[in-house]
């Protein structure tokens, strides 16, 4: 059941600018997204496999997890783009 739900939330990244070598190393290589802190990759098979960490977690570069209390630096905290408030709409 996991591993349909981790199929699921992965995407493969054909037009990322992240690089992962043609031929997979022994460990798994993980790669911070450079704008976004609750986003990274996961190389397998010379591709980048991209992933979002679950909410309320960010991607930790130290240790290649999805973790509370990250420091992001300049990389943005969510992906969540606000709309400006509507007007309420009235009835005619």
């Amino acid at each position: 059941m996991i591993k349909i739900i981790v199929l699921l939330s992965a995407l493969a990244c054909v037009y990322c600018e992240v690089t992962c070598p043609p031929v997979d190393p022994t460990l798994p290589i993980y790669l911070p997204d450079e704008s976004y802190c609750g986003t990274f990759y996961e190389c397998a098979d010379g591709r980048a496999w991209k992933f979002e960490c679950a909410p309320g977690t960010y991607f930790d570069t130290e240790k290649n997890v999805c973790n509370y209390d990250v420091d992001c630096g300049n990389r943005r905290m969510s992906t969540f783009v606000p709309t400006s408030p509507q007007p309420p709409t009235t009835p005619e």
